[in-house]
């Protein structure tokens, strides 16, 4: 079963997706959730309730079986933890994101992909080029094209958290994001990172 709530954020509205267990997909309102339409949705109310008292007694509407009712309280408390995390990012914190369990639904390459993106501080930066230099040598090829990389940096499902905002052109070009380069240009800003380094592509 899917889930999906809603995280009012300074750049606008994110959607959140997750089972039962894991963080599926997070997406601003410039961006496609392609699991949101599927998902059942929690209300920030629900998630307060669930995570509050550790049950649901009463407060939770609709009859549902014992298993449903299970699924719906793991998703909630971790949605609450995405929710905390958002909470602390935007106040200027750095929360780690392999705090929470991330499982991006994507190709082996693009799961690599991924996780290169995850290794990236905290306001500091990289190219595509470099990604794919990395990543050429733990598949031991020659050469992986920035395109492909590109390709798959574009594709990455949990916006923010999975930190794809943080990989600019070799030039110093803010290219390539899903969410607007508006607001890849805020991410970079909130984080710190040195904009003169960087330009927006007329």
């Amino acid at each position: 079963m899917l889930y999906k709530t809603k995280y009012k954020s300074p750049l606008g509205m994110i959607t959140i997706v997750c089972n039962e267990k894991v963080l599926l997909e997070t997406g601003l309102e410039t961006q496609a959730c392609l699991l949101a339409e599927s998902a059942q949705f929690i209300s920030r109310n629900e998630i307060a309730t669930v995570c509050g008292t550790g049950a649901d007694e009463a407060g939770i509407k609709g009859k549902k079986t014992e298993t449903e009712d299970a699924g719906r309280k793991n998703a909630s408390e971790l949605m609450k933890r995405v929710l905390n995390w958002f909470d602390l990012y935007f106040a200027g914190n750095k929360p780690d994101p392999r705090a929470l369990p991330l499982a991006p639904r994507g190709s082996e390459f693009r799961q690599m992909v991924w996780q290169e993106l995850l290794a990236i501080p905290y306001g500091k930066t990289t190219t595509y080029g470099a990604i794919a230099g990395t990543v050429a040598r733990k598949l031991h090829k020659e050469k992986i094209s920035a395109q492909a990389v590109g390709g798959a940096v574009g594709h990455n499902p949990v916006a923010i958290i999975i930190p794809c905002h943080r990989v600019v052109g070799s030039n110093g070009s803010l290219t390539g994001y899903a969410g607007g380069l508006d607001i890849k240009y805020k991410l970079l800003r909130h984080e710190g990172a040195d904009m003169d380094s960087f330009f927006l592509p007329k």
